[in-house]
């Protein structure tokens, strides 16, 4: 009997510079969401939250399976974007 090792891979965070980046507001849709290291809610304690309105800098991709890359502050992260709304400003 072989055994193996299930090995997932998760898209990268994108640079600074990428043109998907957007600057905007981000509003939880209950009373807090979490931000993470990587795009999956398994294995993957938060590395902090969003508990109110805040200006944020976001990039979407459908490739990303409904996350969202964030930039707040010095952290950058993913959120699901399920539990979040995003607004461009303009």
């Amino acid at each position: 009997m072989s055994q193996y090792q299930r090995v997932v891979q998760y898209p990268p965070f994108i640079s600074g510079t990428d043109p998907r980046w957007k600057r905007g507001l981000a509003k939880p849709v209950s009373a807090y969401a979490d931000l993470r290291s990587i795009p999956t809610k398994a294995n993957n304690n938060p590395i902090g939250g969003i508990d109110r309105s805040v200006p944020i800098f976001f990039a979407l991709d459908p490739s990303w399976d409904g996350w969202a890359q964030v930039k707040l502050g010095s952290v950058q992260a993913w959120v699901d974007t399920n539990t979040i709304d995003l607004t461009p400003d303009g």
